[in-house]
């Protein structure tokens, strides 16, 4: 006759695992998968996400002897966000005005002024930061024309351009819409609002470590 104990022992040497020996393996498999995971998101891909949000108030009008736009940025403030998991570097950030062909294109494209270069020094937006600039601009004479001085109104897009650096030492520009309003001749300058209604994106993209030379 067996003993009390032989049954059970009996029981999991012909299964193969005892329930010990299940709980033990799953988890180390439970450990190797995080482990995995972790590896595969914090070394094996890379994630480059880089975005600004804006909030201020700008003013503009129109010169009537020069034809030209005088533009003003007051208190604007710029928040730079990474959502990524490399750093970036933001080396500078300027302001332009363009005239779309069409009404309203809202696409930063067209006749172009000289850009004005903010008063904004590079910096670097690490993984998981919030990083503020302040800026502002005194009057400005941009897109200067006898056109100009001729109308009484018309559309302008005030456009801001970001000078981007990845740590693939890969630079590139990204201009985004400020704000597109009509423009009227002489009298107070205008105020608008420069509030952006979610953030906008400057960079993104993503892939592995194996993608990159």
């Amino acid at each position: 006759m067996a003993e009390d104990g032989e049954a059970p022992r009996a029981a999991a040497t012909k299964s193969g695992f005892s329930a010990k020996d299940w709980a033990a393996l799953s988890l180390s498999l439970l450990a190797f998968i995080v482990s995995a995971g972790s590896t595969y998101f914090s070394i094996i891909r890379i994630v480059d996400d880089v975005r600004v949000s804006i909030e201020g108030a700008a003013f503009m009008h129109i010169d009537n002897d020069t034809g030209g736009i005088i533009v003003r940025l007051q208190e604007e403030v710029l928040a730079f966000s990474n959502l990524g998991n490399r750093p970036a570097a933001i080396l500078s950030v300027a302001l332009s005005l363009y005239q779309p062909d069409q009404e309203h294109t809202a696409t930063c494209d067209g006749i172009s002024s000289y850009s004005v270069r903010l008063n904004i020094q590079p910096f670097v937006v690490k993984p998981g930061d919030i990083i503020l600039q302040q800026t502002k601009l005194d009057d400005t004479i941009l897109l200067k024309s006898e056109k100009n001085a001729r109308a009484q109104e018309f559309v302008v897009e005030a456009c801001l351009t970001f000078n981007i650096v990845t740590p693939d030492n890969e630079s590139g520009s990204v201009t985004r819409l400020l704000y597109s309003e009509t423009v009227m001749a002489g009298g107070n300058m205008t105020i608008y609002h420069t509030k952006s209604p979610h953030p906008e994106i400057l960079l993104k993209s993503w892939g592995t470590v194996f993608d990159r030379k």
